[in-house]
């Protein structure tokens, strides 16, 4: 999206965000709200690009300007900045599972991408006070912290990431009101590390730091203390297999030791039936993921059956 056109509709839904955020009178009120949704989630598809100093200068400024806590409805403010926090979050991680997040700014101006860091630093900031602030703001507050992590500098990256692995866990799996999130939360976490470090780190980082960030989540499904059963509005079964996925594309090994086999070793039935739909996810993506790593390699005579086991038993994929 050029950097004209994305001013264009930001200042366009900007504009329709101010309207709308008041209704006068209950029935106005609910139309307007549920118009203003309907924005939100279409604007989760708007595109920011950073291939031009102009254009990282026009996304810093429709980070600047989304920032969900700039607006502040009379009634039932937070429905503005969940819907918000929600559509920044898909925005954010499209730019972060790009492919090029090792390379991103390297070819822009410093000072530009020093401003676009520091808007970055500033939203974080603001969101993590927000989403610490109370419960209810947990469920996309967390997730858009994730999402900002992901852009931010090499330097820091690291650290603020740790930290809220830290707070996912500490918060959320003590508390049985919010231990739902868990998931949801970590799998922002562990995309966003992949996305920048799971092409770069030798397989020990990758396996140390997914360990650190799964392994207490894992015991606790596989125990039952973090049901994998459809819960308060919460698909965690859908969740896990996303997360399988997710891990299997860069750390296939970790997928298939540290997630399914761990979910298949259960008691619960439904650990088991997400571990096996995250076996033949992966079993139906192997063939694929081998030829496009080792296109000269093929298996004469053998059945695609055959043919994910022996890829399997190679250990270069899935």
């Amino acid at each position: 999206m050029t950097p004209f056109r994305l001013a264009a509709i930001s200042d366009m839904f900007i504009k329709e965000l101010r309207t709308r955020m008041n209704g006068d009178g209950a029935e106005a009120f609910q139309q307007e709200r549920a118009a203003l949704f309907r924005l939100c989630q279409a604007m989760r598809g708007a595109q920011m690009g950073f291939s031009s100093d102009e254009e990282v200068i026009m996304a810093t400024k429709f980070l600047e300007d989304i920032n969900p806590l700039n607006y502040v409805a009379k009634e039932k403010k937070s429905q503005i900045h969940h819907a918000l926090s929600d559509m920044l979050t898909a925005i954010l991680r499209r730019v972060g599972s790009s492919g090029d997040i090792q390379k991103f700014g390297k070819d822009r101006d410093a000072q530009v991408m020093q401003q676009w860091y520091k808007s970055v630093a500033n939203v974080r900031t603001h969101i993590s006070k927000w989403a610490l602030d109370q419960k209810k703001h947990y469920s996309v507050g967390y997730p858009l912290l994730a999402s900002l992590i992901a852009l931010e500098p090499e330097t820091v990256f690291s650290v603020h990431m740790k930290n809220l692995v830290e707070q996912v866990h500490g918060k959320f799996m003590k508390d049985s009101k919010t231990r739902v999130l868990t998931l949801r939360c970590l799998q922002e976490c562990v995309q966003a590390y992949l996305d920048r470090y799971g092409s770069f780190h030798s397989d020990k980082q990758v396996t140390d730091w997914l360990t650190n960030c799964l392994k207490t989540p894992m015991a606790n499904v596989c125990k039952g203390t973090l049901s994998l059963e459809l819960k308060l509005g919460q698909d965690l079964g859908a969740t896990m297999l996303k997360i399988s996925q997710i891990v299997a594309s860069k750390a296939p090994v970790f997928a298939i030791k540290g997630i399914i086999l761990e979910l298949l070793q259960s008691d619960l039935f439904s650990c088991q039936h997400i571990g096996l739909q995250a076996l033949l996810n992966m079993a139906l993506s192997a063939p694929a993921y081998h030829s496009a790593r080792h296109p000269e390699v093929t298996y004469p005579g053998s059945s695609p059956s055959q043919q994910v086991v022996e890829i399997m038993k190679e250990g270069s994929s899935p």
